[in-house]
C-alpha cells in the first residue's frame, strides 16, 4: 500500500521536475540560479520517491543526504534575497 503512495509522489515529482526545467529554459539570466536550485531540489525528491518505490533504504538515505544541503542552500538564498530587498 505504501509503495502506491510513493509511486504517486514519483509521478507528481516528474511533473514538477518538467515544470522546473521549463522555468529554467524560459528564465532570463537573473532567474536561472533559482530555477537550477529548484531542479536540484526536485531531482533529490524524485530520487527519494524512486528509492521508496523500489524499497531501497540505502538509496533513500543517500537521497536524503543529497536533499538536505540542496534545501539548505535554496532556502538560504531565498532568505538572503528577501533580507536584502528594500522595504516598500
Amino acid at each position: 500500500m505504501i509503495r502506491w503512495i510513493f509511486l504517486g509522489l514519483f509521478v507528481f515529482g516528474l511533473f514538477m521536475l518538467m515544470l522546473s526545467v521549463n522555468r529554467f529554459r524560459r528564465g532570463g539570466l537573473s532567474g536561472r540560479p533559482d530555477a537550477a536550485w529548484e531542479i536540484a531540489d526536485q531531482g533529490a525528491s524524485l530520487l527519494f520517491a524512486a528509492a521508496m518505490v523500489a524499497g531501497s533504504w540505502t538509496l533513500a538515505v543517500y537521497s536524503l543526504l543529497l536533499a538536505g544541503p540542496v534545501m539548505i542552500a535554496k532556502h538560504a538564498r531565498s532568505y538572503l534575497r528577501h533580507r536584502r530587498a528594500p522595504a516598500a
